[in-house]
């Protein structure tokens, strides 16, 4: 089982710190128990938690290792939701169009 990194130190909420980027949260909020990341959004169970705390340069960080993760897992995206798929086997969508929401 691979440990997965420490998450970016946070910091205390303040208003100084910009908090611009949003969170990469999809709704499908599972912890896969060998990897203990999200299965919809990639993070850390401590990447999820201070996600609120961290100032935009502390997320750029979390998203770029959930790129990373992604990658060294073979996927290049979050994982297909049941709309979509649902609409991929009735035929509405074409398998390659990408978007971060299911309209």
């Amino acid at each position: 089982m691979t440990t997965p990194p420490p998450a970016p130190s946070a910091p205390a909420p303040s208003a100084d710190v910009p908090r611009t980027i949003a969170s990469p949260c999809v709704g499908v909020c599972q912890i896969d128990r060998e990897t203990r990341f999200c299965l919809g959004c990639w993070r850390t169970i401590e990447e999820i938690a201070h996600w609120a705390r961290y100032g935009d340069p502390q997320r750029l960080e979390v998203l770029e290792r959930l790129r990373e993760r992604q990658g060294a897992a073979g996927q290049d995206r979050r994982r297909v939701t049941r709309r979509r798929q649902a609409r991929l086997d009735a035929g509405t969508l074409d398998a390659g169009t990408t978007g971060s929401r299911d309209p």
